[in-house]
């Protein structure tokens, strides 16, 4: 009787099938097409601009965050430290008119601090270039790697394409003006939203060499 045909030999059988799996799994390709490729080259420019406009907008936001921040701290602390000696010299004369008016100024800026969230709106800018910074990774390494280890191309853009609208989604708007701004710089041609009335207002109030310039950009 041989030995091969006992239980020992299904055993090995199983075994040289599992050992030749992987090489199966190993030799299929998937075939990227150039189209496919473009797509992935432009999904990837697509996001780094996104991610460099609302770097730019939340740097902005910080950067205003600070500077009414940082005034009202000082002003507080001057306005309590002149009352707080005045009082202790002479308590029946009045407070100095300057006082005053700096202790509203101080007032005011408090308020325009709280209604317009810029700490807020700067976390949440800098929320969104996280996610498309993370995207970009992301498809440079997909573009880095060969094609036999990108994976199908339809689950690849499938992927990506969740990935940049929960972006989009969760992200705060940016405005047309700077959209289109980085789309020219960075040669992300796309149909931009329509304009508000801020930004229709300021298309026609702006200096007339910086509409010419745009101008010029945007027939590029």
């Amino acid at each position: 009787m041989n030995g091969d045909d006992g239980p020992e030999a299904g055993t090995k059988g199983r075994a040289r099938a599992a050992m030749k799996k992987p090489a199966n799994e190993e030799q299929r390709t998937f075939e990227w097409t150039h189209e496919e490729i473009a797509l992935l080259s432009n999904w990837s420019v697509r996001a780094h601009a996104s991610q460099a406009a609302y770097f730019a907008r939340a740097s902005t936001f910080l950067i205003l965050n600070y500077v009414v921040g940082i005034p009202v701290v000082v002003v507080t602390t001057v306005v309590g430290t002149s009352i707080f000696s005045h009082q202790s010299t002479s308590h029946q004369a009045r407070v100095p008119l300057l006082v005053g008016v700096v202790s509203v100024a101080a007032a005011v800026l408090a308020s325009l601090q709280t209604f317009l969230r810029l700490g807020e709106k700067g976390a949440f800018n800098a929320v969104a270039v996280n996610a498309y910074s993370a995207i970009h990774r992301e498809i440079e390494q997909m573009s880095a790697l060969p094609a036999r280890l990108r994976g199908a191309p339809k689950d690849v853009f499938e992927g990506i394409r969740k990935a940049m609208n929960d972006a989009g989604n969760n992200s705060p708007p940016i405005g047309q003006a700077r959209c289109a701004r980085f789309a020219r710089r960075y040669g992300v041609k796309e149909p931009m939203p329509p304009q508000t009335f801020w930004e229709r207002l300021w298309h026609r109030t702006r200096p007339k060499r910086t509409r010419h310039v745009a101008d010029a950009d945007a027939e590029k």
